[in-house]
């Protein structure tokens, strides 16, 4: 269901689909990377955010951070853990839209590459999409009072949070806590 083949005159391979990652998959990802990995990520994940918010303080317009809150209600709606996925994803891609940084933009695009099936995968579609939508819509509010420290401030804890929960499901899959049995 990823590829097509069609013969023909307008015939070719075609792209018609994504691959889906399963669990397993996601999971064997997760225990891949160290512990050194996990910070990196998140360390360059912060820097982007950081970055994407200074420079939307500097060049957005105030009807972008509209669209911006928008874009960080649709977790509210987000019922399975990939559309919290995609949800997630679309905040941070028009994040660094308004950041108006092709460069940057490119970086988070790997970093969402990177990290968001896999941050997906250790976080809870019911629970965890309230707290994340909290954690964006306090960074819109920041961004529409012009206030960088607090933005920054909402980064650093919506960043941290998220690593925080890779680390630990890591730590829990390679150590499990054993039954009293």
């Amino acid at each position: 269901g990823i590829i097509e083949t069609r013969r023909g005159r307008s015939g070719g391979t075609f792209i018609i689909g994504t691959p889906r990652t399963t669990p397993e998959v996601l999971h064997q990802r997760l225990l891949a990377l160290s512990m050194a990995d996990l910070r990196d990520m998140a360390d360059e994940q912060l820097a982007t955010g950081l970055a994407a918010v200074r420079l939307a303080t500097e060049r957005a317009l105030p009807q972008d951070f509209d669209r911006l809150e928008r874009i960080a209600r649709l977790m509210g709606d987000a019922k399975s853990t990939e559309s919290c996925l995609r949800a997630d994803s679309r905040f941070h891609i028009e994040l660094a839209v308004l950041a108006q940084s092709e460069r940057l933009m490119a970086t988070q695009m790997r970093l969402l590459t990177e990290s968001v099936e896999i941050m997906w995968s250790v976080l809870d579609a019911e629970s965890d999409r309230e707290w994340t939508m909290a954690d964006h819509l306090r960074i819109v509010d920041a961004l529409r009072a012009n206030d960088l420290l607090s933005a920054q401030n909402a980064i650093r804890e919506h960043v941290s949070r998220d690593f925080y929960r890779l680390v630990a499901a890591r730590l829990d899959s390679l150590y499990p806590k054993e039954n009293p049995s």
